[in-house]
């Protein structure tokens, strides 16, 4: 059913398809530097968890890079891998573009419904033939020929 909302999409002159790339950094969230920072400073490592303080890691006001390394929630989050052999994802050919998709449900599970590991795969790993199909016949087919 994606693919059709793609066609109908280009049809309309809203969208073209999108072709999967590699995925080289993944979530920033899975980053030692990378935190999203509320207005009172809080320090939260994924824009989802923001506003949920058991999720916090520090705040940017009491700057303590040790304390901050020694914290559990950073902890989790630098221990994530999408090459993690426990994951699916470290046997998927699609890793290179999603990179194991959202790194949140893998790092903390418990916040899922049914508190059970949730991977986020790629639409391309169930839609790449139909989707490359629409991306060759829409990118790579001349333009009709003008009359001379």
């Amino acid at each position: 059913m994606e693919t059709e909302f793609y066609q109908y999409a280009e049809k309309l002159g809203l969208a073209t398809v999108p072709y999967p790339a590699p995925n080289l950094s993944g979530c920033v969230a899975t980053l030692p530097e990378g935190f999203v920072v509320e207005p009172d400073g809080t320090l939260q490592k994924c824009w989802n968890t923001v506003g949920q303080p058991e999720f916090a890691v520090g705040n940017i006001l009491e700057y303590e890079a040790e304390r901050w390394l020694q914290n559990p929630g950073y902890q989790r989050w630098m221990d994530w891998s999408p090459f993690s052999r426990e994951l699916a994802c470290s046997k998927c050919t699609w890793l290179p573009v999603c990179m194991g998709g959202c790194p949140l449900k893998v790092v903390y599970p418990e916040v899922m419904p049914d508190g059970k590991l949730e991977l986020e795969c790629t639409t391309f790993k169930w839609n790449w033939t139909p989707f490359s199909d629409i991306h060759l016949r829409t990118h790579l087919t001349p333009p009709p020929a003008t009359p001379g």
